[in-house]
């Protein structure tokens, strides 16, 4: 659920990976593992992330606590 939200948030603002990626300043694999629960976000990381795709980082975590 998590996962899809952030996949979500991404589309909405019509970025591609390559293109979240680039605005992170990170390689589009490491966006791509993190959409495909191969890697984690840390808080900062995760933090960025809502930031730059307009998301509540407070909406993330009640995501997460409801799994």
């Amino acid at each position: 659920l998590f996962l899809d939200w952030l996949k979500e948030g991404r589309a909405k603002q019509g970025l591609t990976i390559r293109q979240l990626a680039e605005l992170l300043e990170e390689h589009p694999s490491v966006v791509g593992k993190i959409e495909t629960g191969q890697r984690r976000l840390d808080l900062f990381e995760y933090c960025q992330y809502c930031e730059v795709l307009g998301l509540s980082p407070c909406d993330g975590l009640k995501l997460l606590k409801q799994t």
